[in-house]
C-alpha cells in the first residue's frame, strides 16, 4: 500500500502522505471499505472517480504509475465477474 501511495503522491503532493494512509489503515482496520461492500453485492464501485484521475495525471505528467494501474484493472476485473 505504501508503494501505491508513494506513486499517486508523485501528483498530489499531500503532506505525510504515508503517514495518513497507515493512520487512517489502522484506524479502520477493523472496517469494511465502500469498495469491498459494492463488490460483495454487485454493484459498481466508485474506482473511476477515485483512482482515474490520478493515473490520467500520472500519465499526463510521464510519471510512473504501474501500480495505481495495476489496482484499478483489478478492482475493474472484479466488477466485471460480478456482473
Amino acid at each position: 500500500m505504501l508503494h501505491v501511495t508513494a506513486e499517486a503522491n508523485q501528483a498530489l503532493n499531500v503532506a505525510d502522505a504515508e503517514e495518513r494512509v497507515l493512520t487512517v489503515c489502522r484506524k479502520t482496520a477493523e472496517n469494511l471499505s465502500s469498495m469491498a461492500v459494492d463488490i460483495s453485492t454487485h454493484r459498481p464501485t466508485e474506482i473511476d472517480a477515485i483512482l482515474l484521475p490520478v493515473i490520467e495525471m500520472l500519465e499526463e505528467a510521464k510519471l510512473k504509475n504501474d501500480s495505481l494501474v495495476i489496482l484499478y484493472e483489478l478492482v475493474k476485473g472484479m466488477e466485471k465477474r460480478n456482473v
